[in-house]
């Protein structure tokens, strides 16, 4: 991959900075000599080396989960809706429409409706 001269010289920054926060003093003398970096890290550049490694390895996490959640779509596209033999009965078998609604201020569906006598029903 080709960096451009503003992206190489950020980076070259970055890690000079991360070379003098932890105590490489023989390798940034070396690093800025061999740059041609001037002795001075500016404040920007500070951690920013850590932040976009932190950033990149969250990334490549999100990129292999949605890829396995594609791989899954596909085999579900491939494979196409499951037939009868491969579906429990409640999935293919049509029930039969509610036998009505109540008003309670809401509506509500019901299939089954079972009276009892100690169950009172507000009216309406």
């Amino acid at each position: 991959m080709v960096l451009s001269q503003r992206q190489r010289e950020e980076l070259n920054k970055a890690v000079a900075d991360y070379l003098s926060a932890n105590g490489y003093l023989n390798s940034l003398d070396a690093f800025q000599k061999e740059t041609e970096m001037p002795g001075e890290i500016d404040k920007k550049y500070a951690g920013l080396l850590e932040k976009k490694w932190t950033s990149v390895i969250r990334l490549q996490k999100k990129v292999m989960d949605l890829e396995s959640k594609l791989v899954e779509a596909e085999k579900e596209v491939n494979a196409g809706a499951p037939t009868r033999g491969n579906r429990s009965p409640t999935e293919w078998i049509l029930r039969p429409p509610p036998l009505g609604t109540i008003d309670l201020g809401n509506e509500v569906c019901f299939e089954t409706f079972i009276y009892t006598s100690s169950v009172s029903l507000p009216s309406v």
